[in-house]
C-alpha cells in the first residue's frame, strides 16, 4: 500500500475508500503525497483504536479542502481530554472544506485520566455542539461507567450510514438502524428484557448479534 499511495500524486484521484486502516499507518503512507486537488470522495473506516487522533487523522482531513463527500468510522482513546464533539470536528478540519456536501460518521470517544481529571460534557452539551455547523441530523450517548474508561462517548449521523454498530450498552438513545446487519453489545450493568425488546425494534434486520454481559438481568420476564 505504501508504495501505490507514494508512486504518484494521482492529480486525476477522485474518490479514495480505506476500510481497516491504522490511523497512525495512513498517516506515515500519506505525509509525503501533496494535496490531492481533485479528490472529491473519501471514505475511511477503522476497527483500531487510535491515540493518534489528533496528530495524524486530523491533519490529513485539514489537507483535504476540496472534498464533497466525507465517511468516516472511527475508534479514539484519549488520555487527559475531553470527548470528539461538533464543536471540534468543525473547528478542526469542517471549516477547511467549503465544497463539503455530505458528512457522514460514527465516532467513538474513549476517555482515560491519569494525571488530571477534567469534567466531561453530559450527552445534552454533546448534542449542543452540533447546533448550526452545517451539521444533519446527529445523534449521541455517553457513559461515565464504562470500566476502564472514565468516559466513552458515542457520536453518529443519521440516517446510520453503516452495516455494522459496536460496543453498544445501556445509555443508547434508540432510534432505526434499518443498514446495520452486525451488532455488538457490552456492558458492565444487565441488558434488561425491555432493552432487548428496544433493540429488536430498532435493530430490524441485524443477521450477527454478540453480546458481552456477565450480570444475570435484575427483572428476567423468561
Amino acid at each position: 500500500m505504501k508504495q501505490i499511495l507514494r508512486a504518484s500524486n494521482y492529480p486525476q484521484l477522485y474518490s479514495l475508500e480505506l476500510i481497516n486502516f491504522q490511523a497512525e499507518t495512513l498517516y506515515e503512507y500519506l505525509t509525503g503525497v501533496k494535496k490531492l486537488p481533485n479528490l472529491k470522495c473519501l471514505s475511511f473506516t477503522s476497527f483500531h483504536h487510535t491515540y493518534e487522533y489528533d496528530k495524524a487523522i486530523v491533519p490529513l482531513l485539514r489537507r483535504m479542502i476540496n472534498l464533497e463527500e466525507l465517511q468516516l468510522y472511527l475508534f479514539v482513546r484519549k488520555l487527559d481530554a475531553t470527548y470528539i464533539d461538533g464543536y471540534q470536528l468543525y473547528d478542526q478540519f469542517l471549516i477547511y472544506m467549503t465544497q463539503l456536501k455530505k458528512f457522514t460518521f460514527y465516532i467513538k470517544t474513549e476517555i482515560s485520566f491519569k494525571t488530571v481529571r477534567l469534567e466531561l460534557p453530559t450527552n445534552e452539551d454533546i448534542q449542543r455542539s452540533f447546533i448550526g455547523r452545517r451539521y444533519s441530523q446527529v445523534t449521541s450517548y455517553t457513559c461515565t461507567q464504562s470500566v476502564p474508561f472514565d468516559g466513552v462517548c458515542h457520536i453518529y449521523s443519521l440516517p446510520y450510514d453503516f452495516e455494522y454498530f459496536v460496543d453498544l450498552n445501556n445509555s443508547f438513545q434508540g432510534g432505526i438502524f434499518k443498514k446495520v446487519r452486525l451488532l455488538k453489545m457490552y456492558d458492565g450493568i444487565p441488558f434488561e428484557h425491555n432493552f432487548f425488546e428496544l433493540i429488536s425494534q430498532d435493530f430490524p434486520f441485524i443477521e450477527f448479534l454478540y453480546i458481552s454481559n456477565s450480570h444475570p438481568q435484575k427483572d428476567n420476564q423468561h
